[in-house]
């Protein structure tokens, strides 16, 4: 289209709104959208859509148009029922666009046109539709354009020239994406808003995606159920605090033990107010043991501490490669790997005090691994308010760290390297190596030494990294 053309598109396709009647305001919030839009290098859906779209995320989604909608000349209102049915109401009724407005009115003011163009960026993809190609000068132009002569000359053009027909032809388009879409954005894509990772560079951003997508694909080949614990390993909690245990169950039964707390109310009846009447059939019944008390099930509750440290060595920066049959680099299968660890940890194990350290040795006083230790701070971030992750630079020896832990809970070491294997040498704290030489790690258990391989060595890479998985955690649980 040339500059006309796309002035018409764009003026026209503003009164094929449908949450609100176009006005000033309407025309002042969605042109910004719409060149932060083009600026990303997508192309641009009506102008309509993209406001119907930005009222449902920033604006009053409840909001009715007092007025009935105008009239377009040459449009089927059977075009508008089938925008209102499938597409403004998945839109309304859809899960993944409501976590996504969530996060991103999170957001700082400046922040929202960007997030919403990453949005819309995913939305197309998803639903593999295209809009208009638009020049970003040509936008601008009509930016400056005053907000009231904008609907106006919508309006004039569509009652004296008639409805381009791109803007019906992409209406329709987009009622039949809708309609055989599940979910209008992806679990990665709704992870990249709330870790904010769409508002990063786009080396960042990718990473991001491809560990949670890594993630995804991980824990759903793992059973439901936790797997049976490796034979032969024999681990007990030698160190239990008072908090820890504690009686579990509910009262089952009457006895004439117990508590003053468990006391039957009933027995209160024996009670005189009257002090010259002391002492009465209470105490009487107290001494010889006779008033009754609520039983309770005396079964002991066990919280273990469990604590997992993950070692990742310097030397993995020469990870940072793509195998051909990989479907992401080493380094990426690797964080997706222990981050699908620590999640299914954290769901099998929830009943004991889990904590998850991320430890990066530091080199010379640097980290060599800066830029994953951001990324598993993004994919955990939820975990890490939980309490249940933590980031250390390591700036001590190892042995001395892992000790400390070690004395208040149950202890496993998990070192992640090219070749370089652990030695804390700690006394009660199992150590496995994983260690990222070839496309496929291999991993060595401190029980029994023991060498964890793939379940078929045929298979491809990453099915040999998920059954490496599936043994890892019989290890580990």
């Amino acid at each position: 289209m040339n500059a006309d053309q796309t002035t018409q598109f764009l003026t026209q396709s503003i009164w094929f709104m449908r949450t609100r009647i176009p006005d000033a305001q309407v025309v002042q919030m969605v042109l910004p959208l719409a060149r932060e839009i083009v600026h990303s290098g997508q192309t641009l859906l009506p102008l309509g859509v993209i406001a119907d779209i930005a009222i449902l995320a920033f604006g009053n989604a409840n909001q009715v148009a007092k007025q009935a909608f105008p009239v377009i000349p040459q449009v089927e209102n059977s075009l508008f029922r089938e925008y209102e049915d499938y597409v403004l109401g998945k839109f309304y009724l859809d899960r993944s666009f409501e976590r996504a407005v969530d996060a991103m009115r999170r957001f700082k003011q400046e922040e929202r046109p960007r997030g919403f163009a990453y949005l819309m960026q995913q939305f197309c993809e998803r639903a593999k539709i295209t809009g208009m190609e638009c020049v970003p000068g040509t936008l601008r132009t009509i930016s400056d354009i005053p907000a009231a002569e904008f609907l106006q000359r919508g309006w004039d053009s569509l009652s004296n020239d008639g409805v381009v027909p791109e803007i019906p032809e992409q209406y329709r388009s987009l009622h039949l994406a809708c309609r055989r879409m599940a979910d209008l954005l992806a679990p990665e894509d709704i992870v990249a808003l709330e870790h904010r990772t769409a508002l990063a560079d786009l080396g960042q951003y990718v990473a991001h995606r491809q560990i949670v997508q890594a993630t995804q694909r991980f824990l759903e080949r793992l059973p439901k159920q936790m797997v049976k614990p490796l034979h032969g390993r024999q681990e007990v909690p030698s160190k239990v605090f008072d908090e820890d245990a504690y009686p579990v169950g509910g009262f089952t039964s009457i006895s004439t033990k117990g508590s003053i707390e468990s006391l039957l109310h009933s027995q209160l009846a024996y009670m005189e107010k009257d002090e010259a009447m002391r002492p009465d059939m209470f105490d009487i019944k107290f001494v010889r043991d006779e008033l009754y008390y609520y039983s309770r099930d005396e079964n002991q509750f066990l919280r273990r501490h469990r604590s997992y440290i993950f070692v990742l060595h310097p030397e993995l920066v020469e990870s940072r490669r793509k195998d051909p049959q990989s479907p992401f680099q080493r380094i990426v299968l690797l964080l997706g790997f222990l981050n699908a660890t620590v999640r299914q940890l954290a769901d099998w194990l929830g009943n004991d005090a889990l904590k998850f350290y991320f430890v990066f040795p530091l080199s010379q006083g640097e980290n060599a691994l800066a830029l994953e230790a951001e990324l598993i701070q993004m994919v955990c971030r939820e975990l890490a308010e939980q309490n249940l992750v933590e980031i250390v630079p390591l700036r001590i020896h190892l042995s001395k760290f892992v000790e400390n832990i070690s004395e208040k809970s149950m202890c496993h070491l998990i070192g992640c390297s090219v070749q370089t294997e652990l030695h804390a040498d700690v006394e009660d704290v199992v150590e496995t190596d994983l260690l990222l030489a070839g496309p496929v790690p291999t991993i060595h258990s401190g029980i029994r030494r023991l060498e964890i391989t793939p379940t078929d060595p045929e298979d491809e890479p990453f099915a040999q990294w998920q059954s490496l998985l599936l043994k890892l955690l019989q290890v580990l649980v």
